[in-house]
């Protein structure tokens, strides 16, 4: 049975986070480590956030059991900078890290994978006519390619359930592929990390219960980013039937509406003079939302959209990486663009939610801090 070597580990994943995921919901709830309501949030009650400790501890768990080290050497680096990159969104959790110090234990763990070698995008395999790249070209442009896709992971985590939902259908898309392909040792790292994500989204589908927080955020945008440059890089050794001529396209449709999402909000915040790491609530999850649909909703939305995106790059292999992904991004933005154009009926609900929240916000920030002088300047 081709399941037969990842079933088993999968289950153990599932089982894992399942049964963790409630214990972190109480003690977090003990301790007060919760994300409070605030002016750029969403949710309305204090909610645990760091759901990314059962996939840290089912994937590290399961990996540590299953793996053979002695045919994987490539997995002591992913581990170490797994662990990085958790601890980074642990720490940003618990305390608040500043955008600088986040981002430089991102590039930590990043540049450690890109030294090592084993996750590399050594070819452009055509795209603007370029093919193989020089080591520096390839060591450069694998460390941004891995920084974009686990901070389009980090913003894309903004409703109950998507970054998991998203997160589930890209590892089991790849999953697939490399069971197909042989490589069980990136089958079992998929597998386990869809069925860990799969536990938590029981917990986080709407009304969430808990959510993933940087700790999971990160961590799933690590996951992805190397599973889907292993999955481009390795295309030339994957027999004529499962080969796909256009890997690069296919890799960035799985992540096209994140990317194409964090693409907009730089450039918008840019062309504004604002600072791009700035937060507001421009996400096209926060457009959705502002249009009336329900979380569940903008999540099942979002999904099919990236859903069609990959199904565009294989039905369309024949027109090549260049076209292929320079004509996704565009569809892509004009889809942003046109769905932020859009007027619903229920459009003032999430507008009227969003200040009325921010009042209530303050007014909760002045009383708990005997502010009465502040108070008195709102009257």
């Amino acid at each position: 049975m081709i399941m037969g070597p990842v079933l088993f580990p999968l289950c153990v994943s599932f089982s894992i986070s399942f049964f963790m995921i409630p214990v972190i919901i109480k003690l977090t709830h003990k301790r007060q480590l919760l994300d409070f309501p605030g002016i750029r949030k969403i949710h309305q009650i204090p909610t645990p956030s760091m759901g990314g400790i059962a996939l840290f501890a089912s994937l590290l768990i399961t990996l540590l059991l299953w793996v053979d080290f002695n045919n994987s050497p490539q997995i002591p680096g992913f581990l170490t900078a797994f662990t990085i990159i958790f601890f980074v969104g642990l720490k940003d959790d618990i305390l608040f890290f500043s955008p600088a110090k986040k981002f430089a234990g991102q590039l930590l763990a990043v540049l450690l994978l890109a030294y090592q070698g084993y996750y590399q995008l050594n070819s452009f395999d055509g795209f603007l006519g370029i093919g193989m790249l020089s080591p520096a070209i390839s060591f450069l442009f694998t460390t941004i390619t891995m920084l974009v896709i686990i901070n389009a992971f980090n913003l894309i985590d903004g409703v109950d359930g998507l970054a998991a939902t998203l997160g589930i259908s890209i590892t089991l898309f790849l999953g697939v592929q490399f069971l197909f392909q042989g490589d069980k040792t990136h089958a079992l790292i998929a597998f386990v990390s869809a069925a860990s994500l799969l536990a938590f989204l029981i917990y986080n589908w709407s009304p969430a219960k808990i959510f993933l927080g940087d700790t999971g955020s990160l961590s799933i945008g690590l996951i992805n980013a190397v599973l889907v440059i292993h999955f481009i890089s390795t295309q030339s050794a994957i027999s004529q039937d499962t080969d796909f001529s256009t890997a690069p396209a296919v890799g960035i449709a799985l992540l096209i509406i994140p990317m194409a999402d964090m693409l907009r909000l730089v450039i918008t915040r840019l062309l504004h003079g604002s600072s791009p790491f700035e937060p507001d609530m421009q996400h096209f999850h926060h457009l959705l939302l502002g249009k009336g649909l329900t979380h569940k909703q903008v999540t099942l939305f979002i999904l099919t959209l990236n859903t069609l995106f990959v199904v565009y790059a294989f039905s369309f292999q024949h027109f090549g990486n260049t076209i292929l992904i320079i004509s996704m991004f565009v569809i892509a933005l004009i889809v942003l663009l046109v769905v932020n154009s859009i007027s619903f009926k229920s459009k003032s609900t999430f507008t009227q939610y969003s200040t009325e929240k921010e009042e209530i916000q303050t007014f909760t920030r002045i009383v708990s801090s005997d502010s009465f002088e502040e108070l008195n300047t709102l009257n």
